[in-house]
């Protein structure tokens, strides 16, 4: 009779040779390899979907902001200086919970659309890494005092730390020290670079000295408005320098004045110095019209139109406006683009 094989001892059990052994191993290993390789194209596959969704959907959801987070991927540059999509994001929810509090408030940002808090957003991004290079340029910082003065004026007008915590959660839904890095420092060193600037008596000369040069192109008879397309630094240079009709306390006293001493159709002989720099003014007409004063009474109320040429002193607007023109910036997000104007205008042919 033969032997059953469930008679036969543990050292007559058929073990697998080492062939065998060998080929589990390789199997396993192969199995290994490629589900190994499965969870990571699934992982790519993912990552792949994520950078598209931000940057062809422009997507919000809490995996799409993970995604850029993780991978740092770039909202936008600005002469080179990477701004985060998450950076973005994380300023975009602050503003829309602005709008949020403002519209139960009746607060200025309570009608903004969501097209315009992104153009907010974007254009105090720029606005920041300028003063940044501003800052670097002029050799300024905010120090730990500065900070503290703010945070102490916050702190005399809500009464405790947890009342000045509880309010910006409220308004932007970040803790302090995120108020403090976001609003805080840019707006203190903005103000720095701002009183830098407008103090620079050098650059006040200066500009002082190019209007004398201006104003004698105009008085040995050249265009006005033509010169003042080309010279003048404020809104009405694109329209020949026309203020158009005033009376009088629409202008600043030292303006009005030396309007009032014009003749129809007479060019100021002098330059005409304001807080916002230097005027160059010609007086087109001059006219009166009864009109009813406060108490009633029907009186005479003088009407002047002038246009003039304004070189403007240093100021931090027209600094970040110029370095604006010259910069390099870069969106990469499908978002409305502020500066789409500035970028086509400069773009070659």
């Amino acid at each position: 009779m033969s032997t059953s094989s469930f008679d036969q001892t543990p050292s007559e059990i058929p073990t697998p040779s080492v062939a065998d052994q060998s080929a589990k191993k390789q199997n396993i290993k192969t199995f290994g390899i490629a589900f190994g390789g499965l969870l990571a194209l699934v992982l790519v596959i993912s990552l792949g979907i994520g950078v598209y969704r931000v940057y062809a959907m422009g997507a919000t959801d809490a995996f799409s902001t993970l995604v850029a987070k993780g991978l740092r991927l770039p909202a936008m540059k600005i002469n080179g200086e990477r701004v985060t999509y998450s950076d973005y994001r994380g300023d975009l929810e602050a503003i829309k919970k602005v709008r949020d509090y403002d519209q139960k408030n009746a607060g200025p940002a309570a009608q903004l659309t969501d097209e315009q808090l992104s153009d907010q957003v974007l254009i105090r991004i720029v606005n920041n890494v300028l003063v940044d290079e501003e800052a670097k340029k002029l050799g300024l910082k905010v120090e730990d005092a500065d900070i503290k003065e703010v945070y102490d004026s916050l702190l005399k007008e809500l009464g405790s730390d947890e009342a000045i915590a509880k309010e910006i959660m409220n308004r932007y839904g970040w803790p302090y020290k995120s108020y403090e890095n976001r609003v805080i420092r840019p707006l203190l060193l903005q103000n720095k670079v701002a009183e830098k600037i407008s103090t620079d008596i050098e650059a006040r000369r200066a500009i002082g000295v190019k209007a004398k040069k201006v104003l004698d192109e105009v008085k040995a008879g050249g265009d006005f408005a033509a010169l003042a397309a080309q010279y003048g630094e404020d809104g009405t240079a694109n329209t020949g320098g026309s203020l158009g009709e005033f009376k009088s306390g629409d202008m600043v006293p030292a303006f009005e004045d030396a309007v009032k001493k014009l003749k129809k159709g007479e060019l100021s002989q002098e330059l005409v110095e304001t807080q916002y720099g230097y005027h160059i003014i010609r007086l087109n007409n001059v006219r009166k019209e009864k009109v009813k004063n406060d108490a009633g009474k029907m009186v005479d109320e003088t009407f002047w139109t002038a246009s003039h040429i304004l070189l403007m002193y240093p100021n931090i607007n027209q600094t970040l406006s110029n370095r604006l023109k010259e910069s390099n910036i870069r969106l990469y997000i499908d978002v409305h683009d502020p500066f789409k104007e500035l970028t086509t205008a400069r773009a070659p042919g």
